[in-house]
């Protein structure tokens, strides 16, 4: 949802500009898997609008059909940079130990912001062709640009 040009509604309640650079440097230094840094997780019922609340909150577009629905958590990781970069890869949970395997596979880069639907549908496919409808694997997209705010979004099944 664009406000005032090229603001989205979560920059414009979001904390004061120190605060996120803050937070910035924060997750830039690997803080972020020892103390908990803002972000926000959706949850719900099947098909209640979870994805398009966090597209609406972040600009950046979920995949929707009615057959696709978020089969595992998928995070979002954005931070304001002056020019666009991106990845996408999936992260295996490790069953019994809880951990998971942070290299994760199929990593790809994202030219721009348009691709994220379609790198999400075809990681959520390969989980299905393995037989998975819910899985604990995680996709995670990193992306960095001029207009992201400096937010992590977790979409979960």
């Amino acid at each position: 949802m664009k406000l005032n040009g090229t603001h989205t509604l979560l920059d414009q309640v979001c904390a004061s500009e120190e605060e996120r650079k803050l937070i910035d440097k924060l997750r830039d230094i690997g803080l972020g898997q020892y103390i908990e840094l803002p972000q926000i997780a959706v949850m719900g019922d099947t098909s209640s609008g979870k994805s398009s609340l966090l597209s609406a909150l972040s600009g950046v577009s979920f995949p929707s059909s009615d057959q696709l629905t978020t089969r595992c958590p998928t995070q979002l990781v954005l931070t304001r940079a002056d020019t666009f970069r991106g990845t996408v890869r999936l992260v295996r949970f490790q069953a019994g130990s809880g951990a998971q395997n942070d290299e994760g596979e199929g990593k790809e880069d994202l030219n721009r912001l348009e691709d994220v639907p379609d790198a999400i549908t075809k990681l959520t496919k390969k989980l299905i062709d393995e037989g998975q409808y819910i899985s604990d694997d995680q996709i995670v997209i990193e992306m960095s640009g001029p207009e992201l705010p400096n937010l992590t979004l977790t979409d979960l099944p």
